[in-house]
């Protein structure tokens, strides 16, 4: 596993809006962090940007013009799910921003942390590595839970359950 970027604690964040954007940017307050917010509807064109150019502020229209096809190919690369990447935070802050996330009941199943090796993926790329991860995950829970099933003895079942109607009854 790639070790985390050093760099100013900042959070990138996608397409979070409204009381949702706004606890996000109180917890960035509360952690020292720089907070910035990408959203598909008004910036499409960032989607095309590494992970790293993201947060140095880069953008693809301060270059040059996009043509009108190019616009509607970065609109369709473009996501709507809400997603965060932590970047530059130390293991203690780390722990201190993950646990501030908790208390505020922002629910992101989408994160990652910034690292040498994800610096340079788009955010289309990290999304589409963070769903094959946790569809990884959820298989791998799945057939743990069939195996759990699988171990219990013939019988077992029942017999518990007449040993409870025995202590209720």
């Amino acid at each position: 596993m790639s070790e985390p970027i050093k760099t100013t604690s900042a959070v990138l964040a996608f397409n979070f809006a409204g009381v949702r954007l706004a606890n996000l940017q109180a917890l960035c307050e509360r952690n020292n962090a720089e907070l910035k917010n990408v959203s598909a509807k008004t910036a499409p064109e960032t989607f095309s940007l590494s992970l790293v150019a993201i947060l140095a502020g880069g953008s693809v229209t301060a270059s040059k013009t996009l043509a009108v096809e190019a616009v509607d190919i970065l609109r369709a690369m473009a996501f709507d799910e809400e997603m965060l990447i932590l970047a530059g935070f130390g293991p203690e802050e780390l722990d201190a921003v993950l646990e501030d996330l908790k208390k505020k009941d922002l629910w992101i199943p989408l994160k990652a942390v910034l690292t040498p090796t994800n610096a340079a993926w788009t955010p289309v790329a990290l999304k589409a590595e963070l769903e094959s991860e946790r569809a990884a995950i959820a298989e791998a829970f799945a057939k743990q839970q069939e195996k759990a099933q699988l171990s219990v003895k013939p019988g077992a079942e029942q017999a518990l359950e007449d040993l409870v109607k025995d202590i209720e009854g």
